[in-house]
């Protein structure tokens, strides 16, 4: 008999839409060139502390006063945003000896790299305000692969000894696709957690795609065999409204970027996420007062009017504006790459559900959602299905 204390394996994508999230960008400075990384206009500017409280202020009086939030996260993005580590620890002990009206927590991802005694020291005694993720692309050899052979560089069994709870987060470039499931393994057999996403702006093709699937059954199986690993990210999608040829639903954001997230640059300067600053975009960097049309949750991409995988596909409205110029233009090229998580996620939730003594009442809304899905992607093989993928409605 299987083990039924397990947990849902159903990853939520709502979030606690009662916080705000503030995004400070701390510095341009970055100690490492990723193979990946879409901030190509890097430069030695950096915040003042005095630009962050004022900023701060305004953000907890923003709060304060909503209607529509109730807590503040603030986020330290860079560049790597230890590189302006003494900035985050006046902004850090600030807040702890003048506690702000409305609850917060700190957070920052970092490439684990710069770490010594003395922060390390700092960091460990100020673990529940500072919690921090290490951006870990798998095993050695991926690391080595994406970010410039710093696989031996970076203690991560610090970093999970004072945030367990807090998943490494892997990025998957097309060098390290064919690795992905002993990247993963690696990290899982070490007793921490991990989520994974693909590099944005690839130039994935259909053998990606097959390559992906291929990765994603083997820890499919992996999972299943011992269910109390938990799960993978790419392997919990929720599957609503998937595999449904209609456009009633519109697409949606993936994210709060000119709704519920703000991000402030050196210069105090307010953008709708880091995707439209000037650490990416260089003069092409829009305000968030330029960007009224971003503050809906709603965008279209009429090509995928009609797709099965409309509202399943991770889009990202900064990278569609950086690449293409357009908030609701999708990267068609990594279509091929959502049907293979799309089919993977599917196949692994149903068996894993069928395992199953009994289910929960969500667990059976899941299961009847998976298997609606599943008659439908189905349909599309990763070597020759075209983008979009929608059913032959005549049929």
């Amino acid at each position: 008999m299987r083990d039924e204390s397990i947990k849902s394996v159903f990853e939520d994508h709502g979030g606690n839409i009662r916080r705000r999230t503030c995004m400070l960008m701390v510095t341009h400075k970055c100690n490492l060139n990723c193979s990946y990384c879409y901030e190509t206009h890097k430069d030695d500017q950096e915040m003042s502390f005095e630009m962050a409280k004022r900023i701060l202020r305004e953000e907890f009086d923003f709060v304060q006063k909503s209607d529509a939030f109730e807590e503040l996260e603030i986020d330290f993005m860079g560049g790597e945003p230890l590189m302006n580590f003494p900035l985050i620890k006046q902004i850090v002990e600030w807040l702890e000896s003048d506690p702000p009206p409305v609850p917060y927590i700190c957070f920052a991802t970092t490439n684990g790299t710069l770490l010594d005694s003395n922060m390390r020291e700092w960091l460990e005694k100020h673990k529940d305000t500072l919690w921090l993720s290490i951006s870990y692309d798998g095993n050695e050899h991926m690391q080595n692969t994406n970010r410039n052979n710093t696989g031996n560089l970076i203690d991560i069994e610090f970093f999970h000894r004072l945030w367990p709870k807090q998943a490494f987060q892997m990025t998957v470039s097309k060098e390290t696709l064919s690795t992905l499931s002993q990247g993963v393994i690696h990290i899982k057999r070490k007793g921490y957690d991990v989520n994974a996403s693909l590099a944005q702006g690839a130039n994935w093709d259909r053998e990606d795609a097959v390559r992906l699937y291929k990765q994603l059954t083997i820890l499919s199986n992996y999972f299943y065999a011992d269910p109390n690993l938990g799960s993978f990210n790419l392997l919990n999608r929720k599957l609503y409204n998937v595999g449904r040829n209609n456009n009633e639903n519109p697409q949606t954001k993936w994210c709060g970027s000119g709704t519920h997230m703000v991000i402030y640059d050196v210069d105090g300067r307010k953008y709708a996420c880091q995707l439209f600053t000037p650490i990416v975009l260089g003069a092409r960097a829009r305000l968030s007062d330029s960007m009224q049309e971003i503050y809906s949750d709603k965008i279209e991409d009429p090509m995928c009017q009609f797709c099965v995988l409309k509202n399943f596909c991770s889009t990202c409205i900064g990278y569609n504006y950086r690449d293409r110029f357009s908030i609701e233009e999708r990267d068609k090229r990594s279509c091929r790459m959502q049907l293979a998580i799309a089919q993977a996620s599917c196949q692994y939730q149903i068996k894993l559900l069928q395992s199953r003594v009994s289910l929960t009442r969500k667990e059976a809304e899941y299961a009847k959602e998976a298997l609606m899905a599943y008659s439908s992607l189905s349909q599309f093989q990763l070597t020759v299905a075209e983008p979009p993928f929608q059913i032959d409605s005549s049929q």
